[in-house]
């Protein structure tokens, strides 16, 4: 085995940084590779080829299996610290606890250019600065430098990252230690900081500002089920429409002025029809219903075509077939409309979260139309089935 990291592509690196930090030479780096990721850079003008990169490497050998003592469940109970956090707001409690006994606590949160990197937090007011997940690559800088020495002082250490920058974490401290409390974070894989960051300069190109705030889920849920909205903050103070009607500050130390900012929503026509198979032929019915999060008094259940609908709301669409008749196809703004690429027969239609003029159309069709069945000169048709009977 080398005893260098130098070489070493994404495919083989999580970019923790273990590396990077052991160096006693200082010839390792973390830079972007084209892919965007962070990966290290030997100078191998400077290195040694001591092998400390490689013994903190938590890629190079098969990691401590730990059994699971037990497994819970749990979220916050204050709902302040719930409406600030990601999730359930499980870090922030614990990290709560930590610094309110003098320990110190390290977390992902913005740097420089919304750079996602890992930082260190020593007191509770400072705690917003790391909560909110960052669905991003973190530069781990140099905080396990900074953990070791606070460990050594007798701190209280909590540390929170993904699986593999907790693994980079111990394998450069070299032994256990029973003041730090690791949180991992469940990880599916870290998206590349180089490709966020161009995300940031497109909104940018596209609004004429500077993004100065992005929170990837905002507690507001997205009209499509499981998915999540996210909410920009531009410099000027203007961001991304929510509907949340909560500002909340914790920790307050100090005056704070809040403004409310209200913005009309746009309205959009919502017109519906049935196509009739035969002319001046009604062979079926057709109606509509509209609701939006956030105006309980606007909902409408029964929405009359050509009536509008202000921004976001969610429509249902519901066909009535006449006897002997059912739903053939549904059309919004000319699209047949399909699920897994069958065509939808359903007889309710959801149009969720409205951004435009909406056009839907529902055509029927005869139900158990005439079936020829016919057998050939090789042979004959003993019996034919329909509808459970002979």
């Amino acid at each position: 085995m080398s005893n260098s990291i130098l070489g070493i592509t994404e495919k083989n690196c999580c970019g923790c940084g273990a590396c990077y930090q052991s160096c006693p030479k200082k010839c390792i780096t973390m830079n972007e590779n084209d892919r965007g990721f962070l990966v290290p850079t030997v100078d191998e003008n400077e290195c040694v080829n001591c092998g400390k990169c490689v013994a903190v490497c938590p890629e190079k050998d098969t990691p401590d299996f730990y059994s699971v003592k037990n497994a819970y469940v749990a979220v916050a109970k204050d709902m302040p610290m719930i409406k600030v956090s990601t999730s359930g707001g499980v870090f922030g409690v614990l990290a709560e606890k930590v610094l309110s006994n003098s320990g110190i606590v390290y977390g992902c949160g913005w740097g420089d250019n919304l750079q996602a990197k890992h930082m260190r937090i020593e007191k509770e007011s400072d705690l917003h600065l790391i909560q909110q997940s960052k669905y991003v690559q973190s530069n781990t800088d140099k905080t396990f430098v900074l953990v070791k020495k606070d460990l050594i002082a007798d701190k209280t250490v909590l540390y929170s990252g993904t699986a593999c920058q907790i693994g980079g974490l111990r394998k450069y401290l070299g032994k256990e230690y029973d003041k730090l409390t690791t949180l991992e974070v469940a990880c599916h894989g870290a998206p590349s900081p180089g490709l966020f960051r161009k995300y940031i300069e497109f909104i940018e190109s596209n609004n004429g500002k500077k993004v100065t705030d992005f929170r990837f889920r905002n507690k507001e849920k997205h009209s499509k089920g499981e998915h999540y909205k996210f909410c920009v903050t531009f410099e000027d103070g203007s961001g991304t429409t929510t509907d949340n009607r909560i500002y909340q500050i914790q920790n307050m130390r100090s005056d704070q002025t809040v403004t409310a900012t209200f913005k009309a929503l746009q309205q959009y026509d919502v017109t519906y029809e049935v196509i009739d198979t035969v002319a001046n032929k009604t062979d079926g019915t057709l109606t509509a219903s509209a609701g939006r999060k956030g105006l309980a008094d606007y909902a409408s259940s029964n929405l009359t075509s050509g009536n509008t609908v202000y921004a976001g709301s969610d429509l249902t669409f519901t066909a009535t077939p006449n006897p002997g008749y059912q739903v053939k196809q549904w059309k919004v703004n000319g699209e047949v409309q399909k699920e897994s690429g069958l065509t939808v027969t359903k007889k309710t239609l959801p149009v969720s979260s409205v951004g435009k003029n909406v056009t839907v159309t529902v055509e029927f069709i005869q139900s158990g139309d005439k079936m020829t069945i016919q057998a050939d000169e090789n042979g004959k048709i003993v019996s034919a089935i329909a509808g459970g009977k002979d």
